[in-house]
C-alpha cells in the first residue's frame, strides 16, 4: 500500500478496502482500512511529532540556502516537564519578500486547519502582482487561531513588510 500513497498521497480509504477484496479476496472493516491507510501514510512520510521535529532543521536550511529567508520563533513551556513545544513559527521565502516591492502594496490574510491531532492553523499572506497573479509572501504555523496568534503574525508582517510600503 505505501507504493500507493507515494504515487497519490490522498489515497482513499474506500481504495484500500477495494484493493484488500480484489487481492486478498478479504473484506475488511473501514476502520481496519483507515488504521492501514494511517499506517502507511506514517512510514512514507513519517507522523506529525516526527515532522515538529525536523522543523527546526528544515527552517535552518530554509535560510542556509535561500540568503535573506526570515523565520521567527515563539515556543510555548510546557509547565509538565519543562519542554519546549512548538507554538508559533513565521517564515518568508527572500525571493517573496523581493517580489513584494514590485506589487500591490495590499496583502491579504487566510488561516486554514491543519487536520492533524494538535490542530495547528497554517497562516498565508498574499499580495497580487501586476498581472493579476497570486504570490504567497509569508506563512506562519500556529498552535491556534486566536487573537494573541494573529497579532503575532501580523506583527511579523509590518516588521518584514510594511517598511516597504511606507
Amino acid at each position: 500500500m505505501e507504493g500507493f500513497i507515494r504515487v497519490n498521497p490522498a489515497y482513499d480509504v474506500k481504495y484500500v478496502i477495494e484493493h484488500a477484496d480484489s487481492k486478498y479476496n478479504y473484506a475488511i472493516s473501514y476502520q481496519k482500512a483507515w488504521q492501514a491507510l494511517k499506517r502507511a501514510r506514517e512510514n512514507v512520510y513519517g507522523t506529525w511529532e516526527s515532522s515538529c521535529q525536523l522543523l527546526p532543521k528544515y527552517m535552518l536550511a530554509l535560510q542556509t540556502y535561500n540568503d535573506g529567508t526570515i523565520v521567527e520563533w515563539l515556543h510555548r513551556d510546557r509547565q509538565v516537564d519543562g519542554v519546549f513545544t512548538l507554538g508559533y513559527v513565521f517564515w518568508a521565502y527572500k525571493p517573496c519578500i523581493e517580489a513584494f516591492k514590485h506589487c500591490r502594496k495590499i496583502l491579504a490574510v487566510d488561516g486554514t486547519h491543519l487536520y492533524t491531532k494538535y490542530r495547528h492553523k497554517l497562516l498565508i499572506a498574499n499580495t497580487l502582482d501586476a498581472n493579476q497573479k497570486i504570490i504567497s509572501v509569508a506563512y506562519a504555523i500556529v498552535d491556534e487561531e486566536s487573537y494573541e496568534s494573529w497579532k503575532w503574525f501580523l506583527d511579523a508582517l509590518a516588521r518584514h513588510f510594511v517598511g516597504d510600503i511606507l
